[in-house]
């Protein structure tokens, strides 16, 4: 039997994001209060006896240079605390200073005032050394971490890496497109970490999709001029001389044939001025830029090697959702990108801003989503609540950047939207799941 919590909207009335848990028997939807500046910054901690809290330690680097990062991740986590409302839960923070030994010094002071689950560190450098103090207490540690490395070797056991998993964007991107027609895949990626990662992600779920890698080129990533890679890349020279030999044919027809053909004439004409290749043996690229710069010189250079962008679908990673100017580049238009659900992030961005008059760090919404997790678990079942078992449910939980499940594995997963670019602006062309249907 499913039991709803009667005296839920008592606390939490209205709707901006929802954290959704069903752990045996308790369903429990928590609906977001969206609430004015003075309300957050005057939120306070009620003094009570701290033996009957649950404490949560906050683990981030409130000095030395992320100090700005940490504040933003503190201010994220205590506007989640007044939205679940709970008087059962205490957030407390600890500086790491963005160091390992501050790591190790922070942990254990969390652990010597009983903390009861951790949430940090930011820095994926700090995580080990967190782990390495918690020990076998088993206490829970959510990392804030979106490193490549941290996303895939440090997770486990007691612990989870929050941040956005790079596979998870590169099948749902694929997964679309196969959808949508497409079969032969090529990959135009940054020659660093990341993309060699994403390179390797690619070919491997493609593979399991039956699609075919037709082609897969590292460019460098500080660079802006690609031309002679492009060129080899989309196989300009061969592709240049079937066109001549087309134009030569199409000559010889019209020196042997009726030369009164006025329409073969003003082929040859068009063809002259209007060179039309054909296209490479591909018919989309994935280019997980990093840099809008970047990004942009690549698809322009394409467009210059006969790329037609309306054959080819040029397709993008959630790092192009922080590219604000990609609209005003005509070879992205058509392009598809994958990122989290914009509408909870931009109600999240602008209540931050209103609160603490400026813009939140990009990966403060994952404060928000670990602290709003924790408390609504130790809010509704205590304590005992926070076991790996809740945090593990397969249904999932819903935050600022859409539904997201955490994995035994260590790793998260957060299913995200299909977005087109448009000359009038970025365009939702696939919602992002509500609700997970299956393990």
């Amino acid at each position: 039997m499913v039991m709803m919590i009667q005296n839920l909207h008592a606390f939490l009335m209205h709707s901006m994001a929802f954290l959704r848990l069903s752990v045996q028997t308790v369903l429990v939807l928590a609906f977001v209060v969206p609430v004015w500046a003075g309300d957050i910054k005057n939120l306070g901690q009620k003094k009570l006896n701290e033996k009957d809290l649950i404490q949560i330690a906050l683990l981030v680097p409130m000095t030395g240079e992320f100090a700005h990062v940490g504040q933003d991740f503190l201010d994220a986590a205590q506007i989640a605390l007044f939205d679940v409302a709970s008087t059962k839960i205490i957030l407390k923070p600890y500086d790491t200073k963005g160091t390992k030994q501050g790591a190790k010094e922070a942990t254990q002071n969390a652990l010597d005032n009983e903390a009861q689950v951790i949430l940090g560190p930011f820095l994926s450098g700090n995580i080990e050394p967190v782990k390495d103090v918690v020990g076998p207490t088993g206490i829970p540690i959510l990392s804030f971490s979106n490193n490549t490395k941290a996303l895939w070797s440090l997770g486990g056991g007691n612990t989870w890496v929050t941040g956005f998993l790079p596979r998870q964007q590169v099948r749902d991107m694929l997964v679309y497109a196969k959808k949508m027609g497409r079969e032969n895949l090529a990959i135009f990626s940054p020659d660093n970490a990341y993309g060699r990662l994403i390179g390797e992600l690619a070919v491997s779920i493609a593979g399991d999709m039956g699609l075919n890698v037709m082609a897969t080129e590292f460019y460098a990533p500080n660079e802006t001029d690609f031309s002679e890679q492009i060129k080899e890349f989309t196989h300009y020279s061969e592709r240049y001389g079937q066109y001549q030999t087309t134009l030569s044919q199409l000559r010889q027809l019209y020196k042997k044939g009726d030369q009164t053909d006025e329409s073969l004439q003003k082929r040859i004409e068009w063809l002259e001025k209007n060179p039309e290749l054909p296209q490479p043996d591909f018919d989309m690229i994935l280019v997980p830029a990093l840099s809008e710069i970047v990004l942009r010189a690549i698809v322009a250079q394409m467009s210059f090697y006969e790329v037609d962008p309306k054959q080819i679908k040029i397709l993008g990673l959630q790092s192009w959702d922080d590219f604000s100017g990609v609209i005003t580049e005509p070879s992205l238009h058509g392009a598809w990108f994958v990122a989290p659900d914009r509408d909870e992030r931009k109600r999240f961005s602008q209540r931050f801003e209103t609160a603490y008059n400026r813009k939140p760090h990009r990966l403060a919404s994952l404060a928000w989503d670990s602290m709003a997790l924790v408390s609504v678990l130790g809010a509704t079942q205590g304590a005992e609540g926070l076991t790996k078992d809740s945090l593990t449910n397969p249904y999932g939980f819903a935050g600022i950047d859409g539904i997201f499940r955490l994995r035994k594995s260590g790793l998260v997963e957060r299913p995200e939207a299909v977005y087109e670019i448009t000359p009038e602006g970025v365009q939702v062309i696939q919602n992002a799941p509500k609700q997970f249907f299956s393990d």
